[in-house]
């Protein structure tokens, strides 16, 4: 049941970051509000790790990809972090241009909010697992 949620969720999250992320483009949100982006990053990240987590979870009637809770967590970072830097590839090879102002710090603050987002989902869900268990 809660497996299924995190891809109802997954799918949730991927309209609604696409319809923001369009909105944000077309009405110039990322350039008014500073803070913008990074709810994108934080929700991109509450993404990734709830389709990760889903697909992991998925594998586990297989032995050798049954996980604790521990290396599920580890294995949604990762991915997490692994996706959040081919992001940032792909922005730098579009758009961006490593002499802008402030574009270490942006992309540390994307990588941090993305991680954010990964962790809060590991807490939501561990915590949400753990109660149904009991």
């Amino acid at each position: 049941m809660l497996k299924n949620i995190l891809l109802y969720l997954s799918l949730v999250l991927a309209v609604l970051i696409a319809y923001l992320h369009i909105s944000a483009l077309e009405n110039y949100y990322y350039w008014i509000y500073s803070w913008f982006d990074l709810v994108v990053h934080f929700l991109g990240g509450v993404l990734i790790a709830s389709f990760s987590t889903w697909f992991y979870l998925s594998l586990s009637h297989i032995k050798e990809f049954n996980y604790s809770d521990k290396q599920l967590i580890i294995l949604t970072v990762v991915n997490v972090l692994v996706i959040s830097f081919l992001w940032e590839i792909f922005e730098l090879v579009l758009w961006v241009s490593l002499n802008e102002p402030n574009y270490l710090l942006d992309t540390t603050l994307d990588t941090l909010f993305a991680l954010s987002g990964s962790i809060f989902l590991q807490v939501l869900f561990l915590g949400s697992r753990k109660f149904l268990i009991k």
